[in-house]
């Protein structure tokens, strides 16, 4: 439906309204004193209806409507129209002195005709710099134009003015006409505000070729009717409901591919807009692993080196080696420790000697006495001991010295080693260094962790996402739902309009065909009458005169009664003189009488005509079903559409419903395991 849903006064009402809004899409009821301005705002209501200045009910002693209503160059009165799709507005102002009109194709913004400073603008080039990309329509300065444009006579007009029109009529002319009246309180005539809407659903008549009837409006009728039967006698109502859920299942998946695709656009754009970042962390990342590799290569070159140098050195020590396991096996042939014990008791076995042989000769000298062989033998044993102890003294100075070299030998190899050693290893020293320190730095992040962890709510930004996700859901289907129901009402809002659209259009039909059966039964009556007229001319004075008295509807006929005389019955008429033309001994001039008699000819041709008017009336009453038929059509294919598309939302809204619900489910149990 379509209808005036706001009015917009910019400078306007005789410089008094610098800016006002009112709307008016629902029951709007004006109330104040005298000189606030109802007035004023109901002629520039009814002025959208009529287009008519001199039919608005100014009086003549005040302003006109172009001077009260446009005093400025930018004056201007916007009327914001509501449609099916979407609002258009209508803008009147003046031009060449008078008012003129634009159509907009846009709903009302108060920034398309006032700017930053609240000045309206002066000129609609200005507006048009506003409006941008949206269509405006040429001046139109006639208002017959207008008229025909606003309601739909689009005879001669440019396609680009048919999606303003409020309704489609090419006999509009009495709608203007009783809406002024409404307005101004004139005297309202049930018949003619009757007359005034049959009119303006009243288009061209439509003929019906019975002959084509069959091939055009039945050509389908048998497809239709088996159809049906599928419908009522399989199990189609349940393929049907599956094949809606599964259409409601396909529009919802491809919202859903829109919403994807959409996030993937922003992913791309996203990753465009990171991809030179993260091609300069590459390139230097790149150039990191370069510099690793170049070390790594270094570092295989002087391994290799000292591979080379160490295998050099085992094989060495592994000849030493050998030499010396066969040595080992030479000496242990020959008994090797058994001659070094006897080597090492070489000096023992001396000294041991030397003494035993000093004992022998002392215990074989024949001039001492015992007590100085005694004496002597004790020096001797004395000498011997220290003899044995300077000896022993001997080796064990030896053995110091021996192991005091071995052991500044020992440390200078140690000390050769260890620096070898450490020039070998520095890198890997300082690698492990900074291991180290990373490592000992990791535990200390570790322990803050730890602490963190301790003190810290898991799970809590996926909680936080799955309760926001929640939410949204319950917002979805609680949206979801208020479409469900808005669709049920619109549904049962369009049915009922359907219902009375249709009850009126049946109602309009009988009221026709009623007219027509009225007539009709009219026509039959008179028929039926001069049937009688006819059948009883013959027995009645009708029959008498024409067969006794000629010319005689010149004379008599004129002033005799034709239905309870002339045609009647049983009167035994009888010429009583041939010369007498006196009327019940009256004479007068019957040729001042104007008055003819029909002849039963004439009677016929009436009787034809009445059966002529009467097959024009069934015709009409055919032609009248025919229009209602497809005046219910037309309802059918209008309101059909609307309901579909309701029951469509109904069915998405239903979709969406089940798969929040089973989503709100999946995220309840996600949550109840976090």
């Amino acid at each position: 439906m379509k209808f005036l849903s706001k009015i917009v006064f910019i400078n306007s009402a005789d410089k008094s309204l610098k800016y006002a809004e009112v709307d008016l899409d629902g029951n709007v009821h004006f109330i104040g004193t005298q000189g606030v301005g109802k007035s004023t705002l109901l002629r520039a209501i009814l002025f959208f209806y009529n287009a008519d200045t001199q039919k608005l009910g100014i009086p003549r002693e005040k302003k006109n409507y172009n001077e009260y209503y446009f005093p400025y160059q930018n004056s201007y009165i916007v009327y914001e129209v509501q449609t099916e799709t979407g609002k258009y507005c209508v803008l009147s102002f003046k031009s060449q002195g008078r008012a003129a009109f634009r159509f907009i194709n846009s709903g009302y913004d108060k920034n398309y005709f006032i700017d930053s400073e609240g000045k309206a603008f002066e000129t609609f080039d200005k507006i048009r710099e506003r409006l941008g990309k949206i269509d405006a329509t040429r001046i139109i300065n006639n208002y017959e134009e207008y008229r025909n444009i606003l309601y739909g006579n689009n005879k001669g007009l440019s396609s680009e003015f048919r999606k303003y029109a409020l309704i489609e009529s090419k006999q509009y002319q009495n709608i203007p006409r009783t809406i002024a009246n409404v307005f101004l309180n004139a005297k309202l005539d049930a018949e003619f505000v009757k007359e005034t809407i049959i009119k303006s659903l009243n288009e061209d008549e439509i003929k019906i070729d019975l002959t084509t009837y069959s091939q055009t409006h039945l050509r389908d009728f048998e497809t239709n009717l088996n159809d049906i039967k599928k419908w009522t006698d399989g199990n189609i109502d349940k393929q049907a409901e599956k094949v809606a859920t599964t259409y409601s299942a396909l529009k919802f998946l491809e919202q859903k591919k829109k919403e994807l695709a959409f996030q993937l656009g922003y992913a791309l754009n996203n990753v465009k807009e990171k991809q030179p970042k993260v091609q300069e962390q590459l390139n230097t990342e790149a150039l990191k692993r370069d510099r690793v590799k170049e070390k790594l290569n270094d570092f295989d070159a002087v391994f290799d080196k000292k591979k080379g140098e160490i295998q050099k050195q085992i094989g060495v020590v592994s000849d030493k080696l050998k030499e010396i396991s066969t040595k080992k096996k030479e000496y242990e042939a020959l008994k090797i420790e058994t001659i070094l014990e006897r080597v090492a008791k070489k000096p023992t076995l001396d000294l041991e000697k030397k003494n035993l042989t000093e004992e022998k000769e002392l215990l074989t000298s024949k001039f001492l006495e015992i007590q100085q062989r005694y004496e002597a033998q004790l020096r001797q044993l004395e000498n011997q001991l220290s003899a044995f102890e300077n000896n022993k003294q001997t080796e064990k100075n030896t053995a110091n010295s021996n192991f005091l070299h071995f052991k500044d030998e020992l440390n200078k190899q140690y000390e050769l080693i260890y620096e070898e050693t450490r020039k070998q290893h520095k890198e890997e020293l300082e690698t492990a260094n900074a291991n180290v320190k990373e490592k000992v730095n990791a535990i200390t992040d570790n322990k803050i962790k730890l602490s963190e962890a301790k003190h810290k709510r898991f799970y809590e930004s996926e909680i936080a996402n799955c309760k926001t996700e929640i939410a949204n859901v319950n917002f979805t289907i609680s949206k979801a739902e208020t479409e469900f129901q808005q669709a049920e009402n619109k549904i049962k809002t369009i049915q009922k309009e359907w219902e009375f659209e249709e009850k009126n259009s049946k109602a309009d039909t009988d009221r026709k065909i009623e007219r027509k059966t009225e007539e009709q039964e009219k026509l039959n009556k008179e028929i039926t009458a001069i049937d009688t007229k006819i059948e009883n001319s013959k027995n009645s004075l009708y029959g008498w005169l024409n067969e006794h008295i000629p010319d005689w509807d010149k004379t008599i006929g004129k002033v005799i009664d034709e239905e309870n005389v002339l045609f009647q019955q049983g009167l035994n008429p009888k010429k009583i003189s041939d010369t007498n033309l006196s009327f019940y001994g009256i004479s007068i001039d019957t040729n001042e009488i104007n008055k003819s008699i029909k002849t039963v000819a004439d009677l016929q041709k009436e009787q034809e005509d009445f059966k002529t008017k009467i097959q024009e009336v069934q015709q009409t009453i055919a032609t009248i079903n025919a229009q209602s038929n497809d005046e219910l059509e037309k309802l059918k294919r209008k309101f059909q559409p609307k309901i579909k598309e309701q029951k469509e939302i109904i069915q998405q809204s239903e979709y969406t419903t089940t798969n929040g619900k089973t989503k709100l489910d999946e995220l309840n149990v996600r949550l109840s395991e976090n």
